[in-house]
């Protein structure tokens, strides 16, 4: 199914890790899969996030909107935009 929002929103986050998880086929909408506003030492770790849809305005990983978060990591995740084409990676 289709999400329609953030998969997660984070605001005032600390110490939060995301391992292994998978985010796919949101809906087409311009949020961004993952929003971290005024974190800390957040990670996102061999994480999947896959677009069915060719949205290139679409941000995957956003760092909020008062750009105060530190020490936000993102390791070993894998990113695949229109997923669903014969090319679905778009250089």
């Amino acid at each position: 199914d289709h999400f329609a929002d953030h998969a997660i929103y984070m605001n005032g986050a600390r110490g939060i890790t995301c391992v292994d998880c998978t985010f796919e086929d949101k809906h087409d909408d311009l949020r961004s899969y993952v929003t971290i506003d005024d974190g800390e030492s957040v990670v996102l770790d061999h994480c999947w996030f896959e677009q069915h849809i060719d949205i290139d305005q679409q941000y995957i990983i956003d760092i909020g909107p008062s750009l105060k978060s530190d020490s936000v990591t993102v390791k070993e995740c894998r990113f695949v935009r229109n997923a669903a084409s014969p090319n679905p990676v778009k250089h």
